[in-house]
């Protein structure tokens, strides 16, 4: 919640945060913008925008939740990069969905396909099988959605097995979020301003940079995501 200086009025507001890991598996914030209302397409262009015009580029992959228009903004701008959504609220989402019996089936698959699937052609099939042609006609409108989502849920696949673990969920930006939430209540629960908050997310984010280390687990696989890289974006122009 964020006071508007205009009018006087609390309002609603949201914090697009992109967390970045570097080619030598530095973990940093690289952005935070909060706007008045909810998440839509054209805040997602204007976020990816602003990053290109500071110099972003190319990216292996993004990670996000199944936030309205997020890959459709990331496929206009970075029409090669992979796109990878949470699997973890994915879970959560059976169950707003599904009967309970049915949702604890599908977890079950998920982890499956998580920690036995060594390859995406694997993991993509045993989805494809055992989740989504399995209950579309007993669910047919969130199938459907799903299945338009499937290469994103599982495109953690693609990579190291090692890496896997740390790219299929949001949950490092959750903990973010979770830091910019204790600052909202400490601030009566609110924000005064739309500069207030600035100045808030700019120390939060801060005390986390200093806290935070090289994940070990991503830089051993520097070499093999670096080539991934490589074949990715071979041939295209800076």
């Amino acid at each position: 919640m964020i006071k508007d200086t205009k009018d006087g009025k609390v309002k609603k507001g949201v914090i697009y945060t992109v967390l970045g890991i570097d080619k030598l598996a530095n973990k940093s914030i690289i952005g935070f913008y909060p706007f008045f209302g909810h998440e839509n397409k054209t805040t997602w262009m204007e976020v990816f925008q602003n990053l290109i015009n500071r110099g972003l580029k190319r990216v292996l992959m993004f990670i996000s939740d199944d936030f309205s228009g997020i890959s459709e903004a990331i496929k206009t701008l970075f029409p090669l990069s992979d796109i990878q959504k949470c699997i973890v609220h994915l879970d959560r989402n059976l169950y707003k969905n599904m009967q309970k019996d049915d949702a604890k089936f599908v977890t079950k698959k998920l982890h499956e396909i998580r920690y036995t699937c060594s390859t995406f052609e694997a993991g993509m099939s045993l989805y494809q099988l055992d989740v989504l042609d399995k209950f579309k006609k007993k669910y047919p409108t969130f199938i459907a959605h799903l299945e338009k989502r499937k290469l994103e849920h599982m495109c953690f696949l693609k990579y190291p097995e090692s890496t896997r673990k740390h790219i299929y969920t949001t949950n490092p930006v959750e903990s973010v979020h979770s830091s910019f939430e204790k600052m909202r209540i400490k601030k009566g629960g609110f924000f005064q301003s739309m500069d207030i908050l600035n100045v808030a997310l700019f120390i939060v984010t801060d005390k986390l940079h200093k806290t935070w280390k090289t994940n070990p687990i991503i830089k051993s696989k520097r070499y093999e995501l670096n080539q991934m890289f490589v074949m990715k974006f071979e041939g295209e122009s800076l």
